[in-house]
């Protein structure tokens, strides 16, 4: 493994999202949004029908083993224009302050996969169960006290584990201490440095599916997430002004809880919920009379985006390809 050590410098962390003295400066004209659309550089509406890839990303080395043919395939095969790529905190950063350079290479050589095979990309800086110390993804296991770790107790199904509270312990060391968040933001910034001039790279999304922690579900985005996701977003612009903002709401979304995500006060922000259906995520398969229920769940999250001045972008959604009604 190929590394490089920084010293990290401990940004103040910004106790709230609203409009600063120094708020930024507009964005170069490039993909952006406008009437609630993502727009080309050259104006177009462009609607992004693509898949996430892939879930090999979650561990080591995190990446599949998918090559340039593969890649191409999406485009040609399957009529895709745009791939969701999952990033590991753990692959970037995988002791405290060390940094993978070959694991930013070998992204580097898949994104010219991408570009190559005509992909827009929209890197995610993925997370499940918090990381790898509870046998999820993300972030790396010197992020948390092994203690938690030592004490989890894994559940069926998986998700279930988000209920642990070595989990929840975790995640709320993620959302209150500023040295911790500093090197999730040093992350992010150095893929942005890395990867900003890649023209088809158009955006980043900040985290996946956030989890609240000990917090309570009611103020947890106002209090506690936009202002987490403001600092990760000044650090990636300045690296990456031309780059969308890909905002999630916080996994309760996922559950039916409508999101009270701030407007953040940044241009190009694309507001991207998961749209999974309880019965299709359950193993049930999908009904035609679920219809009406995913319908109304969509209108909603077009709400929001638009109450947020966003776009709208669908990050994940389905079911298990077995399971009857799903293809």
């Amino acid at each position: 493994m190929r590394v490089s050590r920084a010293a990290l410098a401990l940004s103040a962390v910004l106790l709230s999202c609203a409009a600063r003295d120094d708020a930024p400066a507009p964005r170069p004209q490039g993909w952006h949004v406008a009437d609630g659309a993502i727009r080309d550089p050259d104006g177009r509406t462009v609607i992004l029908r693509g898949a996430n890839l892939s879930s090999a990303h979650k561990k080591k080395p995190y990446l599949s083993d998918f090559g340039p043919a593969d890649y191409a395939r999406l485009q040609r095969e399957w009529g895709l224009g745009a791939v969701r790529f999952l990033v590991s905190w753990a692959g970037i950063e995988p002791e405290r302050g060390v940094y993978d350079e070959a694991y930013l290479d070998a992204i580097g050589e898949r994104l010219d996969w991408a570009r190559d095979a005509g992909l827009l990309v929209v890197l995610d800086m993925h997370q499940d169960l918090f990381g790898e110390g509870f046998g999820g993804d993300g972030a790396p296991r010197w992020t948390c006290d092994a203690s938690r770790y030592a004490a989890f107790v894994p559940a069926t199904p998986w998700f279930l584990g988000y209920l642990d509270p070595n989990v929840i312990a975790c995640f709320d060391r993620l959302w209150t201490d500023p040295e911790l968040r500093a090197h999730f933001v040093d992350a992010w910034r150095r893929l942005a440095a890395r990867f900003a001039g890649r023209a088809n790279v158009i955006g980043f999304d900040i985290l996946n599916e956030p989890h609240w922690g000990s917090m309570s579900i009611i103020g947890f985005e106002e209090e506690r997430l936009a202002p987490f996701y403001v600092d990760v977003i000044k650090a990636v612009r300045e690296q990456a002004p031309r780059w969308l903002v890909v905002a999630e709401p916080s996994a309760s979304r996922n559950l039916g809880y409508p999101s009270t995500l701030p407007k953040l006060p940044f241009e190009g922000v694309v507001y991207a919920p998961h749209a999974y259906d309880s019965d299709a995520e359950s193993g049930k398969g999908f009904s035609p009379e679920r219809r009406e229920a995913i319908t109304r769940k969509l209108r909603e999250m077009r709400d929001e985006a638009t109450a947020q001045g966003a776009a709208l972008l669908i990050g994940e959604y389905g079911g298990v390809a077995d399971d009857p009604g799903i293809t």
